[in-house]
């Protein structure tokens, strides 16, 4: 131990500083980083007309807003588009997600949707299949 505490005795001060300034950047940024918590009724498995959407997220990461799904079709459907409708306390904000084929009974495939929008904060989701 005194070994250590005459090693510490030797080091220059501005290396406290810097480690310092290193803790206190950490500590900022866990404190004030923003958190978002998502309504949970918006990730709840919806069931449409031919359709069901499961596996539902929505995840922010440096300021870009990702919407992401499972869609399985439950009878034989055409699928071009889906409109997915956040209601925020700003307004609607619709996304739009991909699929693009005619689909079979029990075939799934997975929409993503990106945006700058604040949708985390939305309050309500509907969708419109096209």
């Amino acid at each position: 131990m005194k070994k250590l505490v005459e090693k510490l005795k030797t080091v220059k001060p501005i290396y406290y500083v810097i480690v310092l300034i290193a803790v206190l950047t950490v500590v900022g940024v866990a404190i004030f980083r923003p958190s978002y918590s998502v309504e949970s009724s918006l990730l709840d498995d919806k069931v449409l007309d031919g359709l069901t959407i499961t596996n539902i997220s929505l995840v922010e990461d440096q300021g870009v807003a990702t919407y992401q799904a499972t869609v399985t079709a439950t009878r034989n459907i055409n699928v071009n588009t889906i409109e997915i409708v956040l209601t925020t306390d700003k307004g609607a904000i619709t996304l739009y997600g991909y699929v693009g084929k005619s689909m079979l009974n029990g075939e799934a495939t997975v929409i993503k949707a990106s945006t700058d929008a604040d949708i985390m904060q939305a309050t309500d989701i509907n969708y419109i299949v096209k």
